[in-house]
C-alpha cells in the first residue's frame, strides 16, 4: 500500500551505517570530498531516470573541480586505510541510490504533509539500524556498556537526535523543490562548516595542501548550476515556435503588401 517509503529504509540504514563505519577509519575530510564527487554519478542518474537534462558547460566545469579537489585530497591524505575506503565505496553506492530514489518517492508519493515523510523514512531506518547493532557483537557492547553512557554522553546524544529532526524535516522541504542533483551540491556547500570545526577541535585533519584541494571542490559545488527538466525544455521550445512562425508570416505579408500600396499610389497620380 505504501511500498515506495517503507522501501526508503534499506539505503538510508546502510547509508547511514556506512556512514559511522567510515568516520571510524577516515577523517572528516576524506568523507567530505567523496561526497563532493557524488554529484557527478547522481546528475546522470537524474538524466537516465528523473527526466533532467545532462548538466550544461558551467555545471561541468564545477563538477570537473568537485572531481580534481578530490583526486588531489586523496594523493594527499597520510591516513590511508584500505578498510576505511572498503566502507567509503559502500557508503557511496548506497548514498547515490538513497538520493536519487528519495526525489522519485517525494516527487511521486503524496502524503499528508512533510513531517509525515520524516517521521516514516527515519523511523524505518532506526529499524533496520537496531538490527545492525544487534548483529555486531562489537557494536552492542558499546550499547551495553555503563561506562560509555555518562550523563553528557546521554545530553550529547539527545541533543543530536533533536537537531537531526529538524534537518530531516527542512531536508525534505528542499528535496521537494531541488533536484537530485541540487540538493546534494547543496548539502556538500554545508560541510564547509563542518570542516572548519574538524580543524579547531581534531589531530585527525588534513594538511594545508588537502585542505587545499578541499576548496576547490567545495568552490565547484557553490557555483554548481542545476539542470532544467527535459519536459520543461520542450515546453519553451514548442512556445517559442510559433511566436517564431507568426514573426515570419507577418514579414512576409508586409513584403507582399509592399507593392500593392505603391501601385495604388501610382493609380492615384495617374487619375490627377
Amino acid at each position: 500500500m505504501f511500498a515506495p517509503p517503507d522501501l526508503l529504509r534499506v539505503p538510508m540504514g546502510v547509508c547511514r551505517y556506512c556512514n559511522s563505519k567510515t568516520l571510524q577509519f577516515l577523517n572528516v575530510e576524506t568523507f567530505i570530498v567523496c561526497r563532493n564527487s557524488t554529484p557527478v554519478l547522481i546528475s546522470v542518474l537524474d538524466w537516465a531516470f528523473l527526466g533532467r537534462e545532462l548538466p550544461g558547460k558551467r555545471s561541468m566545469l564545477c563538477i570537473l573541480c568537485m572531481v580534481i579537489g578530490a583526486v588531489g585530497y586523496a594523493l594527499t591524505d597520510s591516513s590511508f586505510v584500505m578498510h576505511g575506503y572498503v566502507w567509503l565505496l559502500g557508503w557511496v553506492v548506497a548514498f547515490v541510490i538513497d538520493q536519487v530514489f528519495i526525489k522519485y518517492v517525494v516527487d511521486s508519493v503524496s502524503v499528508a504533509s512533510n513531517w509525515s515523510r520524516a517521521m516514516l523514512t527515519n523511523f524505518w531506518a532506526s529499524v533496520f539500524l537496531v538490527g545492525m547493532v544487534l548483529a555486531n557483537a562489537e557494536e552492542w557492547k558499546v550499547f551495553t556498556s555503563v561506562e560509555v553512557w555518562t550523563p553528557r554522553c546521554i545530553v550529547m546524544v539527545a541533543l543530536s537526535c533533536f537537531v537531526a529532526v529538524f534537518i530531516s524535516y527542512f531536508g525534505f522541504l528542499a528535496r521537494k523543490q531541488l533536484s537530485a542533483t541540487s540538493f546534494t551540491v547543496v548539502g556538500n556547500a554545508c560541510k564547509v562548516i563542518s570542516v572548519l570545526i574538524n580543524v579547531f577541535i581534531w589531530d585527525k585533519h588534513a594538511s594545508p595542501i588537502g585542505l587545499g584541494m578541499l576548496a576547490i571542490t567545495l568552490t565547484g559545488a557553490i557555483l554548481y548550476q542545476a539542470a532544467p527538466l527535459r519536459d520543461e525544455v520542450a515546453r519553451k521550445g514548442a512556445a517559442s515556435t510559433p511566436a517564431a512562425a507568426t514573426s515570419e508570416s507577418e514579414k512576409s505579408a508586409l513584403l507582399a503588401g509592399g507593392p500593392k500600396a505603391t501601385n495604388f499610389a501610382d493609380s492615384d497620380n495617374d487619375s490627377v
